[in-house]
């Protein structure tokens, strides 16, 4: 972030322990007053972060959730 051309300053906390989770603030000021510009300085930082994280080889599990319906067959099984 702190080379970044659109950023005017920055701050980056390990914030709190979540139920399942390390939760991290990172917030920018950035240069532009222009909403588009700041969108687009935005999506640049957070995908050179995540760029970094998978270049240690820090993988983030994703939430899921299965949901089957009463009288749908099981999952994996075929139905007619």
């Amino acid at each position: 972030m702190a080379n970044h051309p659109s950023t005017a300053n920055y701050r980056a906390y390990f914030k709190e322990y979540g139920p399942y989770s390390l939760n991290i603030v990172v917030t920018h000021w950035c240069k532009y007053t222009d909403w588009e510009e700041f969108l687009k300085a935005t999506e640049e930082i957070n995908l050179e972060i995540k760029r970094r994280f998978e270049e240690a080889g820090i993988e983030f599990a994703f939430p899921t959730q299965t949901v089957q319906l009463v009288g749908s067959p099981p999952p994996g099984t075929t139905g007619s």
